[in-house]
C-alpha cells in the first residue's frame, strides 16, 4: 500500500492493476513525509518532524486517526517498528499499540543525516561528515531498546 497525492491510499500488490482503498482526509495539515504499511500509516505534518499522525488503516476504506507523535521524520515502518530522523539523530517508535506509540530508543549523530532507511534487523544512515565526504552508518536494531552502531 502507498500513499499517494491528497492522502489517497492505493494498494500496488498488482502493479498492473493499481487499487484504490480509501484516503485520508486533514484539511488542517499538509502532509510532508509518509511511513506506511498495511497496518498503519504515520504521516509528518512539519517539514521539521515536530508532528506526526498516526492513523489506523484496518479498514483501508475509513482510516482512523489514533495518535499524534513527535520523534522526527516518519521514514519507514516494519512491522510495529517506526523509524524516524530529525536532523542529527534516529528513533525508533514501538507502534504495537497506534493510541498509545512508544519511544524505545534514540541513536545521535555528529554529523547532518541526509538519508536512512531500515532493513530488517539494521538501519543505515548516511551522514555528512566534517571532511565534506559521507559516511554510511549501520546500526543494529535486533533489540531495539538498545541499539548499537556496527560500522561506519
Amino acid at each position: 500500500m502507498t500513499l499517494a497525492g491528497e492522502g489517497q491510499l492505493i494498494d500496488l500488490s498488482d502493479p498492473s492493476a493499481p487499487a484504490f482503498l480509501g484516503t485520508i482526509n486533514d484539511p488542517d495539515h499538509e502532509f510532508h513525509s509518509t511511513a506506511i504499511s498495511w497496518d498503519a500509516a504515520v504521516i509528518a505534518t512539519s517539514i521539521f518532524g515536530d508532528e506526526s499522525l498516526v492513523y489506523d488503516l484496518a479498514d483501508p476504506s475509513n482510516p482512523y486517526l489514533k495518535s499524534v507523535i513527535g520523534h522526527g521524520l516518519p521514514q519507514r515502518l516494519q512491522g510495529h517498528l517506526l523509524l524516524c530522523r530529525d536532523t542529527e539523530a534516529i528513533s525508533l517508535v514501538d507502534l504495537t499499540d497506534l493510541s498509545d506509540p512508544e519511544l524505545m530508543s534514540t541513536v545521535e549523530f555528529a554529523e547532518q543525516i541526509r538519508n536512512v532507511d531500515l532493513h530488517r534487523n539494521h538501519v543505515y544512515a548516511l551522514t555528512d561528515s566534517p571532511e565534506a565526504t559521507r559516511d554510511l552508518h549501520v546500526i543494529d536494531v535486533g533489540d531495539p531498546t538498545a541499539p548499537q552502531v556496527i560500522a561506519v
